[in-house]
């Protein structure tokens, strides 16, 4: 999975950062300031093994 944020602050960005990383610890993170005033940050997020199939179990 791929997510892109937008943020003016490094304060703003670490928060949400903080929280995304908690749930997702193996996702890496590419940053850019190539539009200013907004900076935008890139996650590239692997999705975990069985996870489709668990879903699939629990219905």
């Amino acid at each position: 999975m791929k997510v892109r944020i937008t943020y003016k602050t490094d304060q703003e960005l670490a928060e949400m950062l903080s929280a995304i990383l908690s749930a997702f610890p193996s996702a890496k993170v590419h940053k850019s300031d190539k539009h200013e005033p907004y900076r935008h940050a890139y996650l590239s997020i692997k999705e975990r093994r069985g996870s489709a199939e668990e879903t699939e179990e629990s219905h």
